[in-house]
């Protein structure tokens, strides 16, 4: 699968296609994340297929949050005791990644302060986490090796 752009989307314009690019949008509707291949046709995100391991990691971040994309595809992050930075490693190309950063369900919140100048996000700016206890978002990323960017967008504000 070539690049994909990453967009968060209204229900209004769910539909519009991105001229030769697969699209991965956040569906209004039905709160689901799916994307848009090359033909039009719109897919749940556990449909992508090429580089996944299928794996599950949760670990919990006092401090600086090191994601290892060797751990798998889908991540679940619990944030604590406030801002916390994001060093991200073992990318692989033409891989989608789902991040989930979830708050602590009480307790000192967490939230993020930085993200690798890597990312590029869904309207240019870096999103803020929710930080309301029992609470997550979540983080859809493809990296493209060929450019060593990974292009992202949040679903925010998840009760957990």
């Amino acid at each position: 699968m070539a690049g994909i752009i990453l967009k968060q989307q209204s229900s209004s314009d769910a539909t519009t296609p991105v001229s030769g690019k697969d699209n991965l949008f956040f569906d209004s509707s039905d709160g689901r994340m799916k994307y848009k291949d090359s033909s039009n046709v719109v897919h749940d995100v556990t449909g992508f297929t090429g580089s996944s391991t299928g794996q599950y990691y949760s670990p919990q971040y006092l401090a600086t949050v090191a994601i290892n994309c060797d751990n798998g595809n889908y991540q679940r992050i619990v944030l604590a005791s406030g801002a916390q930075s994001v060093t991200i490693s073992n990318m692989h190309g033409g891989a989608r990644y789902l991040f989930k950063f979830v708050q602590p369900a009480n307790g000192a919140a967490g939230t993020v302060s930085s993200w690798p100048a890597s990312f590029r996000w869904s309207g240019g700016t870096p999103p803020t986490l929710t930080t309301t206890n029992g609470y997550s978002d979540l983080i859809a990323a493809s990296y493209d090796s060929t450019g060593g960017v990974f292009d992202a967008a949040v679903s925010p504000n998840h009760a957990s």
